[in-house]
């Protein structure tokens, strides 16, 4: 009978697929008090040898696609190759009841410390720079966080340069004048309404040259469609720019939602203040998650999370520690790999919020949206998770370089707070 593990391949009686090995004969098992002995001196060559096999399936040159098996499913996978390992040294189908449960006992303590040991490693815990036994801290080679390089705490957004900036994001200055420009409408209104194309429009010295000539485009089409400003043309480039950055249409879910004119230029300040009608986690979220694609390659990969978390270089302000731990705890118990989507999750439930009016996001949701992932993937009934590509590695850049200037984000430049208060209430 077949195990089958998500399409990683198979494990059966006869072992491992593609993997054979030469039956070993043992000499028969007694109940004496030598059995343990005897018992696991026959297992260990096979346990022995099935733990080669999975350490070295663990590694990305084992893999052609990158992405260890075990990752996923690694009870099925090594308590298989365990029992397969078994057959293999020759035990007989009439042992005695107490032989039985003696194999039975070895096996499951061998089990467990193999799982443990292996996950640890698969979660970046293993020995090397950047190394350590906290599988959510580090972020080089040996450690960090599952499928990602991470962010260096020692980088710097605000000292790089616009080619910098570019190859750290994947993105152009158009695409980032987006991502821009949408941010702080939303951090400033708490809704979409078109003002922050006012204050580039009055303000345009303040902003950088792609976003003035962003604002004057989208506000002229603006006047032609709806005679006012709306935001709605910034709104449609922006869930085109998502659809690039995630591979998700969303322009069939909000983009029906309410018309409101803008009554002037936006209130930048209530970024800073949460002052804008949303929770703070709300906040938090729509920080890290339009700040996560300039640092990943424009890939929304959980890495942001321990940046901000870490580092002195952080770009949010009025963070909240617990909120991004769970956070991060949701991003594990979702799927057992940290691939930021547990990020993805919280900022739908933002986006529901601002476009469709719908309740408050919250990490207390966003904890039990994972657990009930979880549980169907547990009953086999969701595809393998998303395996989190490796970060565009960025090492060092705009560590000890000259500060940027024009159009940062109002976040740049000022030493980010965190804080356990909460802002404003959600209506």
């Amino acid at each position: 009978m077949k195990i089958h593990h998500y399409g990683y391949g198979s494990v059966t009686p006869q072992g491992l697929h593609g993997v054979t090995r030469q039956p070993q004969k043992t000499q028969g098992l007694t109940t004496s008090a030598s059995a343990v002995q005897q018992t696991r001196d026959a297992f260990m060559p096979g346990i022995g040898a099935t733990a080669s096999l999975a350490a070295a399936s663990a590694s990305p040159a084992f893999y052609s696609g990158g992405v260890s098996p075990l990752q996923s499913r690694p009870l099925d996978v090594l308590g298989g190759a365990l029992l397969s390992s078994a057959r293999q040294t020759g035990l007989r189908s009439n042992l005695s009841q107490f032989q039985t449960q003696l194999i039975t006992a070895i096996l499951e303590v061998a089990l467990r410390e193999m799982v443990t040991q292996l996950t640890n490693y698969l979660r970046g815990g293993g020995q090397g720079p950047g190394g350590g036994s906290n599988p959510y801290e580090g972020g080089g080679a040996g450690g960090g966080t599952t499928g990602t390089t991470g962010i260096s705490t020692g980088v710097s957004y605000q000292n790089m340069t616009t080619e910098q900036r570019n190859a750290a994001s994947g993105m152009s200055e158009h695409q980032r004048a987006i991502l821009h420009l949408w941010g702080i409408q939303m951090g400033s209104a708490g809704h979409q309404d078109g003002g922050v194309l006012l204050n580039v429009l009055n303000n345009p010295e303040k902003f950088k040259p792609a976003e003035v000539a962003l604002a004057r485009e989208l506000a002229a089409r603006e006047q032609a469609l709806y005679g006012g400003i709306t935001g709605k043309s910034l709104d449609n480039e922006f869930f085109g720019l998502y659809q690039t950055l995630t591979g998700k249409d969303i322009s069939q879910r909000y983009g029906n939602a309410p018309i409101r004119y803008a009554q002037g230029p936006v209130n930048m300040d209530n970024r800073l203040t949460g002052g804008n009608g949303l929770s703070q986690f709300e906040n938090e979220v729509l920080q890290l998650w339009g700040h996560s694609p300039l640092f990943t390659g424009g890939k929304i990969d959980g890495s942001i999370i321990n940046y901000a978390l870490n580092s002195n270089n952080r770009m949010e302000v009025n963070l909240n520690p617990e909120h991004l731990k769970m956070l991060r705890d949701a991003d594990m118990a979702s799927d057992g790999v940290f691939n930021g989507d547990s990020l993805e999750n919280a900022m739908v439930d933002v986006l529901d919020r601002v476009y469709l009016g719908a309740p408050s996001a919250t990490p207390q949701r966003t904890m039990n949206d994972a657990l009930e992932e979880a549980s169907l993937r547990r009953l086999g009934l969701l595809p393998p998770p998303k395996q989190s590509a490796p970060s565009t590695p960025i090492g060092s850049i705009g560590m000890g370089q000259p500060g940027r200037t024009g159009g940062s984000c109002p976040f740049i430049g000022q030493r980010p707070t965190q804080t356990s208060s909460p802002y404003q209430a959600a209506a």
